[in-house]
This record gives structure tokens, C-alpha cells and sequence, in this order.
């Protein structure tokens, strides 16, 4: 036993004596052939190309003060199909991969910000022949153990979002009653949405936004025509963000998702995007929605007499303004807002000049208001509903007209 430990010891010291004589490509692999990294290459004007159908091997050398920095020309071997990008880990370097269009303007990068750490890229769509790739250390060199990067090809799995789409020039158009399936990736990846309807129709519709991964996912939507914005986010892993009772004729909507990676989670940051058309329940005609935007006079949803309106106090500080007509002095208006739970809603009255007529508040959490205004006189009249606090829970908000 003693002897065959000391014959072990020997053959493994002089393997490692004569490991250390040599190039690092004569104790791979492959040899100088098989790399990708042919120096110098680190200006983009003189990339190395190559081909997605083979993975670039390279290594990042000692460049004395200034890390490493790899270009290389990209060319995509499959047409039609996107593919995910992944980067071995090198120990002690901390590495960034940078994508640029033909152009030479930079689409996007991945950088797991830590030494020895893999980057990965789920998802790219290429829309041009090739693409240029910076790949670089941030600082140290390692000469022992090469980089790999691998192109894997992904057919079928359905992402309907085409990189880049960071911004509304690029945004990816989305319509009713359509599901999207996209990524949050690489770290810190935005990606915007069109919402496009084709008629003069009145649509009313919900938002809603889920994933299958461990993403604190959240959405940002903008109302083009009056230059609005609601943060939908409500700071939780996983789950879904949902925004309700949207109407189509308020002008276009833009949707930009983002969301935080939860760290050392393995699963592909997907998520799932909804476009759904409100329905009316078919029993009740005279129910209504609140139609959003309506968080100021001018854009007011017009109230029908002996209706039910349905609306939420969402997101954070949501006001809801209504709007109705008296065309001759009635009985009396009567108004009924019914309980949310953890809610204190307040109704408020104006006339046509915006002057406040009426508050009603009752100061109670989980209660509903009743109002029945009178004496009012033929004109114009908003109605405006508010909460201090958010919720998305369904408020029903009935509303009457009694004349003699």
C-alpha cells in the first residue's frame, strides 16, 4: 500500500512538472487551431468571425492594467429560430459580454457582475445577418483556462418578443384577447408593447402580466394621447401584476415590462403577457365599467341613469371622476358606493365649473357611501371617487336619476 501511494506521487508530480512547461493549448483539448480568439482582436474594426454553428473559444490575456477585450463578428447559421447564449465561467475573472447591431450601436449586454461567474443570455432573435460581440474582462487575465461560448439553437419555445425591444420605437405590437410570452433577459432587460385596435369600437379591457418564475415582475403603462403613466408593481417573487377596467378610446397604450431575477434562481425568467376584453355579465345590462384613464374632469366616464358601475382604487393615489347631466331640476341624485374591504372611499360632488358642492365621507374603514343629493339644478355635474389607499378589489358604484 505504502509503495503504490509513493508510485502515485511520483507519476502525479512529474505529470504536473511537465504540465507546467507547456502552451495552455497543448494541455486542452485543442490545439491553436480550434480557437476562435485570434489576436488582435481588440478593436471592432477587426472582429474574428465566426459562425453560431461552432462555440467561440477564446481566452482572456494579460493585458497588463486593462482587461482583455475580444471582438467578434457573429454570423447565424439557422434562420427563423432564436437562440440561447451561454458563457463559461473563468476563475478570477469577472466578465461582460456587449451585443451590437451591424451598425455598431450597442443593443444590450449581459454582466452577471461577480469573479468566476457564467453569463447567459435565454433568449435572442436575430433580425440581421450577424451581429458584433464584445467580449472582455473587466480587469485580471486568466491564460490556463479558456472561455467557452455556445449558441444553442431554441425552435420551439414560442417567445413572441424580438430583441431589441427596449424601447417604443421597437415595440412589439399586442392586441385583444392575444397572449405574449417573452423574457426578462439579460439582467436589467425592458421590453415595450403596442396595445393596436383596429376599429372605431369601444373596447373595455384588462392587463394582465404573470410568470412561472421566481421574477418580481412589474409593468409601466403610458397613455400616449394624454401623456399618462401608471406603475403597476406590487413587490412580490413570482406571481402576476394585473391592471382592470381599461377602455380603447382613450388613444394608444404602451406596456413596458421589466422585473428583478431573484439571485441564484435556475429557471428562464419567462413571463406571460394578456390582453382581455372586459365582458359585461350578460344578466345585468346596465352594469357598466369605469373606463380608465377618468383620474381627471376632462377625461371623465360619461354616467348612464339607473346604472352600476364597476371600477378599482388602483394603483397608488387613483382618483376616478365621472360625469352626468341634468336636463331638468330633479327629485334628487342618489349615489351608492359599496364596501371594499380595508377601504375608506370618499365621494365628492362638483358642478360644471369644478366648484365642490359635496363631500361625503363617513370616515370608516370596510364601509360603503350613501349620498342622495337634492336641490341641485339643471347642468353639468362630476362626481369623483378616491380612496387614501389602493386596492383591486371591484368597487360597484350605483348611480340614479328620480325625477317627478
Amino acid at each position: 500500500m505504502i509503495k503504490r501511494t509513493i508510485l502515485l506521487f511520483i507519476i502525479t508530480t512529474v505529470l504536473f512538472s511537465c504540465s507546467c512547461n507547456k502552451n495552455h493549448t497543448d494541455i486542452l483539448p485543442f490545439n491553436s487551431n480550434n480557437l476562435s480568439d485570434k489576436e488582435n482582436n481588440d478593436i471592432m474594426k477587426k472582429p474574428n468571425n465566426v459562425i453560431t454553428q461552432n462555440p467561440i473559444i477564446g481566452f482572456f490575456h494579460n493585458k497588463k492594467n486593462v482587461g482583455d477585450k475580444d471582438y467578434y463578428k457573429v454570423y447565424f447559421s439557422l434562420k427563423e429560430t432564436s437562440y440561447k447564449i451561454i458563457q463559461t465561467a473563468v476563475p478570477g475573472i469577472d466578465s461582460k459580454i456587449s451585443f451590437y447591431s451591424p451598425s455598431q450601436n450597442r443593443l444590450f449586454y449581459i454582466d452577471s457582475s461577480g469573479k468566476g461567474e457564467a453569463e447567459k443570455l435565454c433568449e435572442y432573435y436575430p433580425t440581421t445577418d450577424y451581429i458584433i460581440m464584445l467580449v472582455e474582462a473587466k480587469i485580471g487575465y486568466n491564460e490556463k483556462v479558456p472561455y467557452v461560448i455556445d449558441f444553442i439553437p431554441k425552435k420551439s419555445t414560442g417567445i413572441d418578443e424580438i430583441e431589441p425591444n427596449n424601447d417604443k420605437e421597437n415595440a412589439i405590437i399586442v392586441r385583444l384577447d392575444e397572449l405574449k410570452k417573452g423574457l426578462i433577459s439579460p439582467k436589467g432587460d425592458i421590453d415595450y408593447y403596442k396595445i393596436i385596435f383596429n376599429d372605431d369600437k369601444i373596447y373595455d379591457f384588462s392587463i394582465k402580466l404573470e410568470t412561472l418564475s421566481n421574477l418580481d415582475i412589474n409593468f409601466t403603462l403610458y397613455n400616449e394621447k394624454i401623456k399618462k403613466v401608471k406603475n403597476i408593481n406590487s413587490f412580490s417573487w413570482g406571481g402576476e401584476e394585473f391592471y382592470p377596467f381599461l377602455c380603447s378610446n382613450k388613444g394608444e397604450y404602451y406596456i413596458k415590462i421589466s422585473g428583478n431575477i431573484k439571485p441564484y434562481d435556475r429557471k428562464d425568467p419567462i413571463y406571460y403577457l394578456n390582453i382581455k376584453e372586459n365582458l359585461n355579465d350578460q344578466h345585468d345590462k346596465n352594469t357598466y365599467y369605469e373606463r380608465e384613464y377618468n383620474d381627471t374632469h376632462d377625461m371623465a366616464t360619461e354616467l348612464i341613469n339607473s346604472s352600476i358601475v364597476v371600477g378599482a382604487f388602483f394603483p397608488q393615489n387613483d382618483a376616478d371622476w365621472f360625469k352626468f347631466d341634468l336636463f331638468k331640476k330633479p327629485i334628487s341624485v342618489d349615489i351608492s358606493l359599496s364596501r371594499i374591504r380595508g377601504i375608506n372611499p370618499i365621494i365628492e360632488l362638483y358642478d360644471k365649473k369644478l366648484k365642490k358642492i359635496k363631500i361625503v365621507d363617513d370616515n370608516k374603514l370596510d364601509s360603503g357611501e350613501n349620498a342622495s343629493f337634492k336641490n341641485l339644478l339643471k347642468g353639468r355635474y362630476y362626481v369623483r371617487l378616491f380612496s387614501k389607499k389602493k386596492s383591486l378589489l371591484a368597487y360597484k358604484f350605483f348611480f340614479n336619476i328620480r325625477y317627478k
